[in-house]
């Protein structure tokens, strides 16, 4: 989503802060559960770089796969 610069919104920002810090929570409890099930997880964020006036939309990867170890 592109964003053009908006005004300080001071609780705006605090808002969006709690809510990222949130959302970071559950997916570290729900990565700490698949792990303990066994599964091997990775997560990669792509950092957003200035383009123009616009930045691109942030991307989080994430991979999940079994893990079989044998003998």
């Amino acid at each position: 989503m592109s964003h053009t610069p908006t005004k300080h919104d001071p609780q705006g920002d605090e808002a969006l802060a709690h809510e990222i810090v949130g959302a970071a929570a559950v997916l570290q409890q729900a990565i700490h559960r698949a792990v303990e099930a066994g599964l091997k997880v990775g997560v990669a964020v792509e950092s957003m770089h200035e383009v123009g006036r616009h930045y691109p939309e942030p991307m989080i990867e994430v991979e999940v796969e079994r893990v079989i170890k044998l003998g």
